[in-house]
Parts: structure tokens; C-alpha cells; sequence
């Protein structure tokens, strides 16, 4: 059986992203860069926020490394077993999955990661 099939194995990804360690990891960030992005005009991109954005995505690229490792699986099976697994979400399982993706969005896309950054500044 695919492993995002099973509630069990859809319930462990989800809070394997959810880790306490991870979202500390997460808030460490915002609360060491959020004074960075004070101030700055509307459409306006400083040099630096490249850098943090790349830092940013690498700590999702990290924890989502180490689950795949522990999960024994790669990268390109995931992708194609979540694109299967958001077609059979409940209402609560797909909230949860919004809020992910929302939070991958934010990395993979350095423009709403600035407006991410400014939420908090």
C-alpha cells in the first residue's frame, strides 16, 4: 500500500512537519530576521533578503530530507504520492495540508516570503 494511503502514514507526515523542533526552528528564524524587513517600501527588495529566503528554504529542505530518509523514500515517489494523497483529504486533514503548503509557498517563492517576513516586522 502507497504510504500516504494509509491515515496512519498521512497523520505521521503531517505532524512530522508540525515537530516541535521544527516549528521552533521556524520561529527562531522569524524572531532573528523579522527586524530585518522593517520599513522597506512596497516592492522593494533588499540584496540580504536573498540570502535569508535561501536560509529559509533550507530549513524546510532539511526536514523534509530527513523524513523521506527515515521514511525510506525519494524525492520524486513523495511528490507523485501527495499529488494522489490531497485527492482523498478530510475536511480537517486538508486544512492541516493548506497550512503546509502555505508554509512551503512562503519558501519556494521569494516574494511572499517577504510579505511573510513584513507580517512580523
Amino acid at each position: 500500500m502507497a504510504f500516504l494511503q494509509t491515515l496512519q502514514n498521512r497523520r505521521k507526515l503531517l505532524s512530522w512537519l508540525e515537530a516541535d523542533g521544527f516549528k521552533q526552528q521556524i520561529n527562531m528564524f522569524i524572531v532573528s530576521h523579522a527586524k530585518d524587513f522593517v520599513g522597506a517600501a512596497s516592492g522593494e527588495y533588499k540584496h540580504a533578503w536573498y540570502q535569508l529566503h535561501a536560509e529559509f528554504c533550507d530549513l524546510f529542505e532539511r526536514h523534509v530530507q530527513l523524513f523521506l530518509e527515515k521514511e525510506r523514500l525519494n524525492k520524486t515517489d513523495f511528490l507523485a504520492l501527495t499529488r494522489r494523497y490531497v485527492k482523498h483529504l478530510s475536511p480537517d486533514e486538508s486544512r492541516d495540508w493548506d497550512a503546509f503548503l502555505n508554509q512551503l509557498t512562503v519558501c519556494e517563492d521569494f516574494r511572499n516570503f517577504v510579505a511573510f517576513m513584513q507580517e512580523f516586522a
